[in-house]
Parts: C-alpha cells; structure tokens; sequence
C-alpha cells in the first residue's frame, strides 16, 4: 500500500516514460487486458481493439497531464477508455439491445449515459468505487448515490423481480 504522498509505480512510470517514452509499454502491458475486456463487453470484438489502441495513444499523448494526486492510472485509463467509447455510440447501442433480447430486460439499455457508465466501470471494468468516482470525474458519495439509483431502475425493470 502506497502512502498518501508517495509516487505509485505506474505515476514514477508515467514520469519516465516522459524521459523514455519505450518504458510507457509497461502501463500497457499491464493494464490493456482489462480495458479490452471493458471495450469488448460495451461494443463488441469488432471495435474493442481499436478502442485500447486509441485510448493507449490518447493517454501517451497526454502523460505530461496526468498527476497521481489526483487520480490512479488505471482509473485514468478507465476514464479515456470509457469517452472512447462514447464516440461509438452506435456499435455500442447495438451491443446492448443484443444482450438486451439475450437477458430478456431492456434495464441496461435504458439507463442514461452517465449512469450506465458508473455501473459498467464497476461491474465489467471491476474498479473499485474510488477509482470509479475518479474516472468519471466525481465524487465517491456522489458516485456512490447515482449507483444506488442505478440498480434500483435496473431491478425495477427486471421482469419477476423483488421489490
């Protein structure tokens, strides 16, 4: 465990890879597995390498501006990723009217953009609520309010559900 005010790894990687842009390939081998897993699920196989590949680029483009005060590389990663994906909007409604038909409920189809990322960074992108928060930007509290009001529409739109 890292303490407050000491650099994690990846942040003294990020830094050296200013210096030595090669080291930059050990972020992506570590954690291009999971954002692709997290694409794969939101738009299928078709786009979720290109989306690693352009979220890669963005954050490598944009090393200089990431600081580990404020937020984990990965849920710096997480958060390009998910605004790559946005740009596919879509490949990515197609993927969830599919599953939709699959799971016979419409709930995740029918949550708002925000909301429907906030979930899915937790459950496929399985970070933790605090990374979460920090890649979409928010609070963890106000994350953790929009969550719950997330999985109340979810389970009120699941047919048989408990209420």
């Amino acid at each position: 465990m890292n303490c407050p005010n000491q650099p994690s790894d990846d942040s003294l990687t990020v830094k050296h890879s200013l210096i030595h842009p090669a080291v930059f390939i050990n972020l992506y081998d570590h954690y291009a597995p999971g954002v692709y897993r997290y694409a794969f699920l939101r738009v299928g196989g078709d786009l979720a390498d290109e989306v690693v590949v352009r979220s890669f680029l963005k954050a490598f483009r944009q090393r200089r501006l990431f600081s580990s005060r404020s937020i984990s590389f990965q849920a710096w990663i997480y958060g390009i990723a998910s605004r790559v994906i946005s740009s596919y909007p879509h490949a990515e409604a197609k993927r969830f009217r599919t599953m939709s038909q699959e799971l016979g409920t419409t709930a995740l189809y029918s949550l708002g953009s925000r909301e429907r990322d906030a979930f899915l960074l937790m459950t496929w992108g399985r970070l933790p609520l605090s990374e979460a928060a920090q890649a979409l930007g928010m609070s963890t509290e106000r994350l953790e309010r929009r969550l719950d009001r997330t999985l109340q529409r979810i389970t009120n739109r699941i047919p048989g559900s408990v209420r």
